[in-house]
Parts: C-alpha cells; structure tokens; sequence
C-alpha cells in the first residue's frame, strides 16, 4: 500500500514554478526595480537636506511606497520559492528560480541601502519631513532608526559590491549547508522496525515521548554531523567571515 505524504498546497499563492502566473510576478518585479532604480535617479539623487520641505518630503514617502511594495511582492516570490526548497533539496527546478530570484532580488537590497543612506543624509530635517508627509508620519519610527543605522555604512559602490557577493559568499554558503545536512541520512530503529532517516527526521524525533528514543536519536543525530564536519565547517567559517569582514568595515 502506498502512502501519501502531507504536503503544502500553494495553490492560492502561485499555481506552480512554471506557471504564467508565476512567471508574471517575477516580470511585476523586475519592472518594479526598474521603475524604482530610474524614481531614485531622478528624484532621489540630488535631494539633500539644503532643499525645501515641500520638495523633500513628497518623494520620501513615494519612495517608502515605492519600497513596500517591491518589498513585499519580493518577500511572496521568495516564500514561494523556500517553502520547495526548504521541504526537498533536491528539487532542482525551485533551485534555479531561487537562483533566477536573488539575481534580480540583490537590486532590491541595494536601493533599500541607497534608501537608508539617504535618509541618513536628511536626518537634521526628517523630523519635518514626518510632519509635512503622512506616509512619512506612518513610519516614523522606522525612519529615525534607519537614520541611526544609516551610520553604519561603507559608501554606495561598497555596499553595492557588498550585495552582488553575497550571492556567492555568505548565501551560497547557506544554501550548501542547507543541502548537505538535508540530504544526510542515518539508518534508525523506530517502532521496531530500521529507517533510513534523513538528520531532519531524526531532528524532529527530538520531541518524541520516548527518553531512549529522544536520546539515541540525537546521537545519531551528532554523529551525522560529525561525518560532514568538513563542509559544515567551511559554511560556517564563510557566512561569519563574510558578516565579521563587513561589521568590521562599516564600524560596527
């Protein structure tokens, strides 16, 4: 008798990786980034505290608008995309558009930096820009701490450079690690009978009601970990290498 396993019906966010409604937020996206990318050139570039209020503060809250918007259809897309591969590492399909997305996504995360610069920038009058702007007055809280961290940045082209190589350091280290202890398995004995169980299997048997159960599954647990600690060891020195690097270069 074959089983059905439970699985996540997404089917009310996108009817699949390759469906044209799929394929149509991606598109959505890219033009959002583009449009926000020439609202930066021509709105945002040459704005400085030095101007009028009443010039300032209309595109600070569209650019809020602008940024929310981008940011939240970007955060539907990546969602999506995980809730594949974070379930099976070895779907190659959600792989490649994880990969097609951060491609595009990293612009994202450089405006957002370009943004808070920015902001930074007009920190001795964003306390009139909040009056003067209700979307501005809506975040205000959000402003004055982008204001604060604003401190903390190398320049632009720096932080630009800093993005695009995330996507081969400290993200692509992520995403090995995540690959390679999903796909470690460990033959286990559970309810009398031996499994071959992938290390989240064994992970989840953490809460098992069993004391001899929950125990020899965290030994087996450990000791398939030891088995790659090699590989696990060199994702680990790659993500906090790369955040160390740049804390360092921004102050931190």
């Amino acid at each position: 008798m074959t089983q059905t396993l439970p699985h996540w019906d997404l089917s009310n966010v996108y009817p699949g990786l390759e469906s044209p409604e799929f394929v149509a937020a991606l598109t959505d996206f890219g033009q959002q980034l583009a449009a926000l990318k020439a609202f930066f050139a021509e709105r945002v570039a040459g704005a400085d505290a030095q101007m009028p209020i009443s010039m300032l503060a209309p595109p600070v809250g569209e650019a809020i608008d602008r940024l929310n918007r981008a940011s939240e259809l970007a955060d539907t897309i990546r969602s999506y995309i995980m809730s594949f591969v974070a379930t099976d590492s070895h779907n190659t399909l959600a792989r490649r558009r994880q990969s097609e997305f951060e491609l595009v996504a990293v612009h994202l995360r450089t405006l957002g930096t370009r943004f808070k610069a920015w902001v930074g920038r007009l920190a001795p009058v964003l306390d009139r820009i909040i009056a003067a702007d209700a979307t501005a007055a809506a975040h205000a809280f959000a402003l004055h701490e982008t204001a604060e961290q604003s401190r903390y940045l190398m320049s632009d082209a720096e932080e630009a450079l800093a993005a695009e190589l995330h996507l081969s350091g400290g993200s692509a280290w992520t995403k090995l690690q995540g690959v390679v202890t999903s796909q470690l398995t460990a033959d286990f004995e559970l309810d009398g009978q031996v499994r071959r169980l992938p290390l989240p299997a064994l992970i989840n048997l953490r809460s098992h009601p069993d004391e001899g159960v929950r125990r020899r599954a965290y030994e087996a647990e450990l000791a398939l970990l030891a088995s790659a600690r090699e590989p696990l060891a060199a994702c680990m020195n790659g993500i906090k290498g790369e955040a160390i690097t740049l804390n360092r270069r921004r102050g931190r």
